[in-house]
């Protein structure tokens, strides 16, 4: 929370690779933590059995 308030304009980073791009999906992994994940790991998600927001 304390970090969000710090830097709201801070860009978002996948949740595998790391890298930041334009087209970001938002997912739940299999502890219920929303995560983000960025186009080229989409498939790897879906694979990991990530539900989709």
């Amino acid at each position: 929370m304390l970090d969000k308030l710090r830097n709201p304009f801070r860009k978002k980073r996948c949740h595998f690779c790391k890298m930041s791009t334009p087209y970001m999906r938002d997912y739940y992994d299999e502890h219920d933590n929303r995560v983000v994940v960025c186009e080229k790991c989409l498939e790897y998600a879906e694979r990991r059995a990530f539900r989709r927001i």
